[in-house]
């Protein structure tokens, strides 16, 4: 019996692997991908988007590196948790 199960795993294997490229398995197995969006030749409202985004990330930064200071200086967990709670706010204020 052993004898039989050491040949047949191996090759019921073999034959899922095999099938399992076949083109009718394989796009059951994934998801259709979109088609490719073009691509806009920057514009004006390009670099003022870009403005934009780059002082966001620059106030994002702003607030994670005061996080990050203030939990060095905590002493506690209730001062970590004022730290949290601070920042919290500081995202949601730059959020709206």
């Amino acid at each position: 019996m052993a004898s039989f199960l050491g040949k047949t795993i191996p090759v019921a294997l073999a034959v899922v692997c095999a099938l399992s490229g076949h083109p009718a398995f394989a796009q059951s197995a994934t998801t259709p991908t979109p088609p490719p969006q073009q691509q806009k030749a920057p514009g004006p409202d390009f670099a003022t988007h870009q403005q934009k985004e780059l002082a966001h990330i620059g106030q994002r930064i702003q607030i994670m590196q005061t996080l990050q200071s203030c939990i060095q200086s905590a002493t506690d967990h209730a001062g970590m948790k004022t730290c949290n709670e601070t920042a919290r706010q500081s995202e949601q204020a730059l959020r709206h």
